[in-house]
């Protein structure tokens, strides 16, 4: 009976030392997986920060374009404003010119035909005289 308590216990120590064998085992994997995890989770997270940084960073050259397009935008609202003023100016002015233009035409015809019948008279006399 004996004999068989000491094997039963000899099993046993065997297979407690099975079990603690296949127990270390598996803490060291547990370990090293959480150990992975925690690596993982970190360059996760330096990626992440990575990300955000980038983030604020675009937003904020998205922020200086567009007051750069606004900006450009009202410097040409108003140069197109200045453009606009000035065409109606130039062509103002040009419609005075074409009046002035045509006043001195006519003055110069008007003054031009007495002129011209006078020298028409005196082609005429002169003709006269002549035959």
């Amino acid at each position: 009976r004996i004999t068989e308590l000491e094997t039963a216990l000899e099993s046993a120590k065997q297979q407690v030392s099975t079990a603690t064998t296949v127990a270390t085992s598996l803490n060291k994997k547990l370990n090293t997986a959480k150990d992975d995890d925690k690596m993982a989770h970190s360059d996760m997270q330096g990626k992440l920060t990575t990300l955000e940084t980038e983030l604020v960073s675009t937003k904020k050259e998205r922020d200086t374009l567009q007051i750069k397009y606004d900006d450009m935008t009202e410097a040409l609202q108003h140069s197109t404003a200045e453009l606009e003023a000035q065409v109606i100016r130039l062509t103002e002015a040009l419609a005075e010119k074409d009046s002035l233009i045509q006043d001195l035409q006519h003055k110069h015809d008007s003054e031009m035909m007495p002129l011209q019948r006078l020298v028409e008279k005196r082609d005429e006399e002169h003709s006269e005289l002549s035959e």
